[in-house]
């Protein structure tokens, strides 16, 4: 019964995440704006039952996380280019397999990029 309170919990917490993503600005376009959406479960579903009552609320909260769930990992599967910390500027069109010793898109932003380069990038 106690554990029955970590779900909604950690649905709160990807909340947060969602916020997190949406005003950071890493992310472009729906794969911003989505995980919000995606990740407003708790509320949307917490406000419905306090509102209308349990079996509207199971219904709505049932088709929300379908819906953001499913709409997301379309998103993210679809255009995993809106994703990142890179700009346009940061990526190169380089033939698939080809070699290039260019850092990944970002790298050298963070202040431990010589911890975390990959071999052989400069």
């Amino acid at each position: 019964m106690i554990l029955d309170a970590f779900w909604p919990l950690s649905m709160l917490g990807m909340f947060v995440i969602g916020l997190k993503i949406l005003f950071t600005g890493r992310w472009k376009g729906a794969a911003r704006v989505w995980p919000t959406v995606a990740e407003s479960w708790a509320v949307v579903t917490v406000l419905t039952f306090v509102i209308f009552g349990e079996p509207l609320s199971n219904w709505i909260g049932g088709g929300h996380l379908l819906l953001g769930y499913a709409t997301l990992g379309v998103i993210l599967a679809l255009r995993p280019e809106l994703t990142g910390p890179g700009t346009e500027q940061d990526s190169v069109d380089v033939a698939p397999g080809a070699a290039t010793s260019r850092p990944r898109a970002g790298v050298d932003r963070h202040p431990m990029s010589a911890a975390v380069r990959r071999p052989g990038c400069r």
